[in-house]
């Protein structure tokens, strides 16, 4: 079992449809890693937004999945501590593919896209 990064969010909302998750969360100041990635200049690792989305991708799905590639992850912009982000997931069965793009104030600050199967 992995473990869950969402936990140290602030979800505000989470909303499911059909192949489609909506999320608005909050990241909190007081994050550990934070305290090496970087000091003096905190930023969220790409790592845990690639997390967070597979996490996300197993709640739309409905249940747990394995990850099978990454197949795009671009960070636009730093992602800081106390950013609210609104997320936006898809996932289309036909190919088990889930993309997300990730924004804050408007702005696009990552875009995810993952291959995955059921577990």
């Amino acid at each position: 079992m992995t473990p869950s990064y969402r936990r140290h969010m602030t979800e505000h909302e989470v909303s499911l449809e059909p192949g489609s998750l909506s999320a608005r969360l909050s990241v909190r100041h007081d994050l550990p890693i934070f305290n090496g990635h970087f000091p003096g200049r905190p930023l969220l690792p790409g790592f845990l937004v690639v997390h967070l989305v597979f996490e996300y991708a197993s709640e739309l799905v409905g249940r747990p999945l394995r990850l099978r590639s990454i197949d795009k992850a671009r960070f636009h912009n730093p992602i800081l501590p106390g950013d609210t982000l609104d997320v936006l997931l898809r996932y289309d069965a036909a190919v088990r593919r889930v993309s997300a793009t990730f924004h804050k104030n408007g702005s696009k600050v990552a875009v995810v896209r993952m291959s995955v199967s059921a577990l």
